[in-house]
């Protein structure tokens, strides 16, 4: 009530925010005060844009957690059905930790021809490569803050498929 402004990281988040039971008596003053200001994005991305029609490959990027709210085994699960239609499909993982990394690391061994782990990685080249190997970023947070890894694929001119009312809507 006594703050000049309330910033949020993204439109979506705004609207969770103001609309959320809860607050639902300083709704109006929420908007009022309300200010949308996204995280930023890396210079190195934004120095290294790929901007080029979207690539025809049949490679996916996750770049995350393997935890249940990124969603990585479903997204693994969609990846290995597709296959039937799209035997060249491949699914690039980077990342690691989380609850269900034991099982992604047992699913890679299991369909090597499919799943390609690379583990965690900082390497902004490194990771930059990667990106530009693949046509999709698919991320399927079952809830999503904000998400940068987005940005950065598409960044990178890859289409992006993400949870409807994750994150980055409206960003």
């Amino acid at each position: 009530r006594e703050a000049e402004k309330v910033i949020f990281i993204s439109p979506n988040l705004q609207r969770r925010v103001t609309s959320h039971w809860t607050l639902s008596g300083l709704a109006e003053m929420l908007g009022q005060k309300g200010v949308v200001i996204p995280n930023g994005l890396n210079d190195y991305w934004l120095e290294n844009r790929c901007i080029t029609p979207a690539r025809q490959s049949h490679s996916v990027c996750y770049v995350g957690k393997f935890d249940g709210n990124k969603n990585v085994l479903r997204l693994i699960d969609v990846v290995l059905r597709l296959r039937a239609d799209i035997p060249d499909l491949t699914l690039h993982l980077v990342g690691g930790g989380g609850e269900n990394e034991q099982r992604v690391i047992q699913l890679v061994h299991q369909f090597s021809d499919s799943l390609i782990y690379h583990g965690p990685i900082c390497d902004k080249p490194l990771l930059q490569s990667i990106y530009q190997q693949c046509g999709v970023f698919a991320m399927p947070s079952k809830k999503e803050t904000f998400g940068l890894v987005y940005l950065e694929a598409l960044s990178q001119g890859l289409r992006v498929l993400y949870t409807r009312g994750g994150g980055i809507v409206g960003v």
